[in-house]
């Protein structure tokens, strides 16, 4: 009995060890947004392809000298290059999913799920753009595995201490890329900006014209329209992604912080949450066809 005591009470007192709430909350916090925010990446990507290809179809409609290869109607957007980035953005959402699970009353099959979907999304990436090796990923898997058993929380805490700041590299590699991506001046920005630019100057030739039909006319103003409402779109929306991109990464370098017991006001967090909030209100208004 005696013997058993001491035992009894580390168990009890390394059991407690785990997150603090304001540390959970944070982790929370940060996983929900990030997850949102690769979402709505993803769903911009797709967006984009296919109003690239809608609006060179349009020009090719009113004039096909403006279209300098129309074997490549979706421009600066292959199949390869949208697939690259959308796979950068469900590596977030996977790392989001490994986060909640570790901070939340999860199964240890569930965990292990998302410690698995995790490590293949990075594996997926591109190689220049992976940041976390191939030993740190075998170590999150190891980690999680070992959650189970008496001293959950505590094995949970020693798991996001470790497996958070090994990933902050990918964290920042994934977001620079967005940030540069999504720019007024970004490859995503500039291309689809252009394109629209292209048919309103293709639809405007139509309708400048007096002796142009109706029939003319009408390719012209749905040409046009688009135009337009892709440079209404892309100004509402790609700039918060660029900015979501940059507050995400600090966001995660405070929650490092937080992790090794700084207090911090979390600002850039709660910034983070309205702006995902913003890019989804607005992607609901603006991608309604």
């Amino acid at each position: 009995m005696w013997i058993r005591l001491p035992c009894l009470i580390f168990l009890l007192l390394v059991t407690g060890c785990g997150l603090t709430q304001v540390q959970k909350d944070a982790i929370s916090q940060f996983s929900h947004s990030s997850a949102a925010f690769g979402e709505s990446v993803s769903t911009q990507l797709t967006d984009a392809r296919s109003t690239v290809l809608e609006l060179n179809t349009a020009v090719l409609i009113l004039d096909p000298r403006r279209i300098k290869d129309r074997d490549k109607i979706d421009g600066a957007f292959p199949p390869d290059r949208i697939s690259a980035r959308i796979r950068a953005a469900e590596t977030l959402q996977s790392y989001a999913a490994l986060l909640l699970a570790l901070v939340e009353d999860t199964q240890q099959g569930e965990l292990e799920s998302a410690a698995a979907i995790f490590k293949d999304s990075v594996r997926g990436l591109d190689q220049d753009s992976q940041k976390i090796s191939e030993e740190q990923l075998t170590a999150v898997g190891e980690l999680v595995q070992d959650v189970g058993g008496f001293i959950v929380e505590y094995k949970k805490k020693k798991a996001i201490e470790k497996i958070v700041p090994e990933a902050n590299e990918q964290v920042k590699k994934i977001a620079d890329l967005f940030v540069s991506e999504f720019t007024i001046d970004g490859a995503v920005a500039k291309n689809v900006n252009a394109m629209g630019l292209l048919a309103v100057t293709a639809a405007d030739s139509f309708l400048d014209d007096k002796n142009a039909s109706v029939q003319d006319r009408i390719p012209a103003v749905e040409a046009h329209r688009k135009g337009m409402e892709t440079k209404r779109k892309t100004d509402a929306i790609y700039p918060s992604i660029a900015t979501g991109a940059t507050q995400l990464k600090v966001g995660h370098e405070d929650i490092i912080k937080v992790l090794g017991g700084n207090t911090i006001t979390l600002a850039q967090l709660n910034e983070l949450t309205k702006t995902v909030k913003d890019i989804g209100a607005k992607t609901r208004i603006l991608l309604t066809k």
